[in-house]
């Protein structure tokens, strides 16, 4: 799979292997309401939206969030083992923002609803003065660890 966020380069190249081509999946049209929050029937859930690059869940605030639900989901409720996040751009003014992650089977229901439990709360209080100040910690340490892997593509490619 491909995505890009702009017109491909002129000198792109994706080579294949031999053979014919895979059959494509029957096209299922679903008539979803964004953002939205949804459990898999595979021991998933998942958070997906479109906001501009500078919205809320910028900066420390999806880390605030995802240690918040690794402490509901899996310390206090043993319920899951990792939660992740993502962005992605897919404009210059929108981006893709994600939250999920595991759960136990026959548990995505309650996962559910403690993850909209703990956004409504720190939509409604905002983050604690210690989580703030742990957040942006994080945040400098990926920035940091981000511009480090920018630098090391840089020297490796000449």
């Amino acid at each position: 799979m491909l995505w890009l966020t702009g017109p491909p380069p002129a000198d792109l190249r994706c080579p294949l292997v031999d053979g014919p081509r895979l059959p494509c999946p029957p096209l299922e049209h679903r008539d979803l309401p964004l953002p939205m929050l949804a459990s898999g029937d595979d021991g998933t859930w998942g958070m997906s939206f479109l906001a501009p690059p500078t919205a809320v869940l910028e900066g420390p605030t999806p880390e605030i969030l995802r240690e918040r639900l690794l402490r509901l989901l899996r310390t206090r409720h043993g319920i899951t083992y990792s939660i992740e996040r993502r962005t992605e751009t897919l404009a210059p003014q929108v981006d893709q923002r994600y939250v999920g992650g595991d759960v136990l089977l026959g548990y995505e229901e309650l996962a559910l609803e403690l993850v909209l439990g703990e956004l409504a709360e720190l939509a409604e209080n905002g983050p604690s003065d210690e989580e703030v100040e742990i957040g942006k910690i994080w945040s400098r340490r990926y920035a940091n660890s981000e511009l480090s892997r920018c630098y090391e593509r840089r020297l490796s490619v000449g």
